[in-house]
């Protein structure tokens, strides 16, 4: 079975996150990364900035402390971390720190498209120089897994 809910896993029942799950916000393709950008863009004029909800505040912890756990070595571990990243990324898509910590979350994941999705719309929030280098380097990384993904798929 596949259950959405967390507080089941968090209860200590071995229920299981699927990446579909994982990433419940990336469901629509190319058109909701589309939504995605637009709202960024136009949250970006708004003055003064808007504010992030406590409940992003909260998935987002929760997200980031999990990915930060050790025990995380296996792909699958992220698809809860991925699940509260992305309740937080629904709450606030305004919010530039979500944006990259998906990207590396789905990139642990070897969810390479996803990850090169969030990577390109952090890069709309303008970081410093140095970051975006950094974060132009990990795309770069992450077509070459795209593309070894396809040829092992036979694409």
């Amino acid at each position: 079975s596949i259950y959405i809910v967390p507080a089941a896993r968090q209860a200590g029942d071995n229920k299981t996150y699927s990446p579909e799950i994982a990433n419940c916000c990336n469901y629509g393709g190319k058109q909701w990364y589309d939504v995605r950008k637009k709202m960024i863009l136009l949250s970006q004029k708004i003055n003064p900035t808007l504010a992030i909800p406590d409940d992003a505040n909260t998935h987002y912890i929760m997200g980031r402390t999990q990915m930060a756990d050790t025990s995380n070595k296996k792909k699958e571990d992220y698809y809860l971390p991925l699940y509260h990243l992305n309740q937080a990324n629904l709450l606030a898509p305004w919010w530039d720190k979500v944006y990259y910590e998906l990207g590396r979350a789905n990139e642990f994941a070897q969810l390479y498209e996803y990850a090169k999705e969030n990577f390109e719309l952090y890069l709309l929030f303008n970081p410093p120089p140095d970051e975006e280098k950094i974060i132009r380097r990990e795309i770069t990384k992450i077509d070459a897994m795209i593309e070894k993904q396809q040829l092992q798929r036979g694409k």
